[in-house]
């Protein structure tokens, strides 16, 4: 797909509806890993944690704490 700057979702309503089917999605791949017996790896707070599909819980290591970036404005040319 090629970018085209008029194809940029700038609606909120959309932007939302779409975060949701991704969140759900995200879900359901989880559940599904989870179910074919493959462990998932995510971050909580600042922590790596991988969890087996028999609920055991390893750390793998530390993440940096999110870091706030300040609102900007871009303009596409």
């Amino acid at each position: 797909m090629i970018y085209n700057e008029d194809n940029v979702l700038t609606d909120i309503g959309k932007i939302e509806a779409r975060q949701s089917i991704f969140s759900a999605a995200g879900r359901l791949a989880i559940a599904e890993a989870i179910k074919r017996g493959i462990p998932i790896t995510y971050t909580e707070n600042d922590k790596i944690i991988k969890r087996h599909p028999d609920g055991t819980e390893e750390i793998l290591g530390n993440v940096k704490p999110n870091v706030r970036i300040s609102t900007r404005s871009i303009r596409l040319k």
